[in-house]
C-alpha cells in the first residue's frame, strides 16, 4: 500500500516523506521540525490503536498535521463509535488511486457543511 500511495502522491506532484513505523515517523517529525508537514497517511493494520499511536507520536510535533487512517477494518472498529477527533479522516480498502486522491484532498481541506 505504502508503494502504491507514494507513486500515486509523487505523480501528482505532492512531496511524499515514507516511514515504515511510529518511531521512524517521529524521527522524521522531529528532523524537520522546522518543516510543515501538511498530511499523515496511516495504515491501521489488525490492531487499531497501532495507527493512533503513529498519529498521536507525529502529532507531539507536528500540532497541525491532518491525519487520514487507511484500513481493511470498518470506521466504526476504528474509533470504537466514538467519531475521529478534529482532523481526522478515514479511508477503507480496498480503494482506487481517485478515492485515494479525493480522501486526501478532503482531509487537507474539509468542506463546511
Amino acid at each position: 500500500m505504502r508503494n502504491l500511495a507514494r507513486s500515486v502522491l509523487t505523480q501528482r506532484g505532492y512531496e511524499v516523506l515514507d516511514a515504515v513505523d511510529a518511531r521512524e515517523a517521529s524521527a522524521i517529525c522531529e528532523f524537520l521540525d522546522n518543516t510543515k508537514i501538511d498530511l499523515l497517511i496511516v495504515e491501521s493494520g489488525t490492531d487499531p490503536k497501532s495507527g493512533k499511536a503513529v498519529a498521536e507520536r507525529v502529532m507531539q510535533c507536528c500540532p497541525a498535521v491532518k491525519i487520514l487512517i487507511i484500513s481493511e477494518l470498518t470506521y466504526t472498529v476504528i474509533d470504537h463509535g466514538q467519531g475521529l477527533p478534529a482532523g481526522f479522516s478515514f479511508l477503507q480498502k480496498p480503494f482506487t488511486a481517485l478515492q485515494l486522491l479525493s480522501a486526501i484532498q478532503n482531509t487537507l481541506e474539509p468542506r463546511i457543511h
